[in-house]
């Protein structure tokens, strides 16, 4: 008995010299069965094998007092209990060895039970380290919180790293804080022991910054669908801070017309990317209301259709619109070269002041009918003139913005119809320009002169042509639309053929001087050549599509009773690329 007391209290000397403080749930604690044992690991480590007909319960039973140490349960000692030798950790007995399992292990309980004291105090000794991720990417500014696990726990040192990159601090016994600085990668080791892990970190700029809020501000009665969107894709555009070769995407859902007054508000998702930046998303909340502006008819009509049909690149049209003056724009153009291009139309503000303007924009995609673009451009702006619908854009200081930018394919047309006017601020300038595609916006800065075409090209007076006229029962009427040559370029005087981009506003008077009823009707006929034409008869849309050469269509029919008389408006725009004049005849049946 002298002897195993001296050698228990030696052995408890040698396991006695840990140090103190592990968490109960530090440690991790398996059963599994080896053959005809069942083994209990600690750690990962064997530290005992069981073997009888209860083995497995044993082992249970054995891992459960594991589980549950309380902190400094890595003290082990090994006591004899009269017929067997007990294996404690913090006082506590983990297990009982007997001559049963001695025997089966070739020793005595003494000896298994020393064994097994010794493996469960290496086992609970061990110092290990467990990161949940070695790499982190994060942007300019932000911070990640990392949770550092240690067996037992206790605080590792952390370093050296490049401090110009990123910062890093303890928050807890097992949080270290990771804060990036400044864009670039560095490496943060970790130590515990002899154990050594390592987190990587890409610090990288974010692609752009989205704003909370914006608002537009749309006209119109009412401002359809897409004019409304269009003014809060614009308006989230103009706030968002994106980085240079970073792209922006605005995908609002269904958003409504709105009527004068009313106001829409809503998250619309926004999305910044860049191949040299972390992209960024989010909703920004846009607030979208219909306000009554006093918009004037414009001054002048900038026409940029020459040279129609582009090979090289350059500036097609430039000019300036001076504080207060509201203008028309028709552009037409198409591609003849061998490869895409990209037709730009720019609105600039040339004064170290914010400005606002009011537009009204039709821009339908390039297509290679170039009568059919011209007519949807036509159809479309009618629609928007008629109903006062637009919204107002803001531009920055020296700022500008591209409301048309377009890629065309060889043998596309590019047409758009623009109402520009200057609310505040100026003056701003409008430019067209066109590049091959792979050639850098800012690169094109050469003008191109027209080619010998009769196509126009120039500013012109107001566009808009009115006419006033009575039409009778049993009398015949006609007019040439696009024929009023009452439209020069104010700096060359060349009459505006065709009268393409300019407002027909025609004012007639049907009158039935006769006792009896008659049916009468305007029709349209395609006098010059194949064209596409649309009317407002009266405020409602009448689209004629298009008309072969010589062939004729009904814009407007009706019967007069004896002696009615009945005003009637027809509103048109002569369509880029059609055939104009185009005549309008009264006809009795």
């Amino acid at each position: 008995m002298r002897v195993r007391g001296f050698l228990a209290a030696a052995l408890c000397a040698v396991l006695g010299m840990v140090p103190q403080g592990v968490a109960t749930q530090a440690h991790t604690v398996q059963v599994a069965a080896e053959g005809t044992a069942w083994a209990v690991r600690v750690n990962g480590h064997v530290v005992l094998r069981l073997r009888g007909h209860d083995s497995a319960v044993r082992a249970q039973a054995v891992a459960a007092r594991l589980r549950y140490l309380p902190r400094g349960g890595q003290d082990v000692q090994v006591v004899p209990e009269g017929g067997s030798v007990g294996v404690y950790a913090a006082g506590r007995r983990i297990v009982s060895v007997g001559w049963d399992q001695a025997r089966a292990n070739r020793t005595s309980p003494y000896g298994l039970a020393t064994r097994w004291a010794i493996r469960l105090q290496s086992a609970l000794s061990e110092r290990r380290l467990f990161l949940p991720t070695t790499r982190l990417v994060l942007p300019v500014g932000a911070s990640r919180l990392v949770e550092v696990r240690t067996l037992p726990p206790g605080q590792p040192q952390v370093g050296p790293y490049d401090d110009r990159v990123v910062r890093v601090g303890w928050e807890g016994p097992q949080q270290l804080r990771v804060v990036a600085r400044s864009a670039g990668t560095s490496r943060i080791p970790i130590r515990y022991g002899p154990n050594q892990r390592e987190i990587q970190v890409w610090v990288r700029p974010v692609a752009g910054r989205l704003p909370d809020r914006v608002e537009a501000v749309v006209t119109g009665d009412p401002a359809p669908a897409e004019v409304v969107r269009e003014a809060a894709v614009r308006a989230v555009e103009r706030a968002v801070r994106a980085e240079s070769g970073a792209v922006l995407e605005v995908t609002p859902g269904e958003i409504p017309a709105l009527r004068p007054g009313e106001v829409w508000w809503g998250g619309v998702p926004t999305r910044v990317r860049s191949p040299f930046a972390l992209p960024v998303e989010g909703r920004v909340l846009v607030v979208v209301r219909n306000q009554a502006l006093p918009l004037a008819w414009p001054s002048r009509l900038l026409v940029s259709n020459n040279p129609e049909r582009i090979v090289t690149d350059g500036v097609l049209f430039r000019e300036v619109i001076p504080p207060g003056e509201s203008v028309r724009m028709l552009y037409h153009h198409a591609n003849g070269a061998g490869r895409d291009k990209v037709l730009t139309v720019r609105l600039r503000n040339l004064e170290r002041r914010s400005a606002r303007v009011h537009l009204q924009l039709s821009t339908p995609p390039a297509w290679h009918d170039t009568m059919g673009v011209g007519h949807a451009a036509a159809r479309r702006f009618l629609e928007l003139v008629a109903a006062g619908a637009g919204y107002v854009l803001e531009l920055p200081p020296l700022g500008e913005h591209r409301f048309s930018t377009q890629r065309t394919p060889p043998g596309h047309v590019i047409s758009g119809l623009a109402q520009l006017q200057v609310l505040q601020g100026g003056p701003l300038e409008v430019s067209v320009s066109v590049r091959t595609v792979y050639v850098l916006d800012r690169a094109v800065w050469w003008e191109l002169g027209p080619d010998e075409q009769t196509h126009p090209r120039g500013t012109f007076g107001p566009p808009l042509v009115e006419v006033e006229a009575r039409l009778q029962v049993g009398s015949e009427w006609a007019a040439l639309v696009g024929h009023s040559r009452q439209l020069r370029d104010l700096k060359t005087g060349t009459v505006l053929q065709g009268d393409y981009g300019v407002t027909w506003r025609l004012r007639l008077l049907l009158e039935n001087p006769t006792e009896q009823p008659a049916e009468g009707e305007l029709v349209v006929v395609a006098a010059s050549g194949p064209a596409y034409a649309t009317f407002l008869v009266d405020g409602q849309l009448v689209d004629l599509k298009y008309l072969a050469p010589g062939r004729s269509t009904r814009v407007f029919s009706t019967t007069l009773a004896p002696g009615e008389v009945r005003p009637l408006e027809l509103v048109t725009i002569p369509e880029a690329a059609s055939w104009y004049p185009i005549r309008l005849e009264w006809r009795v049946r």
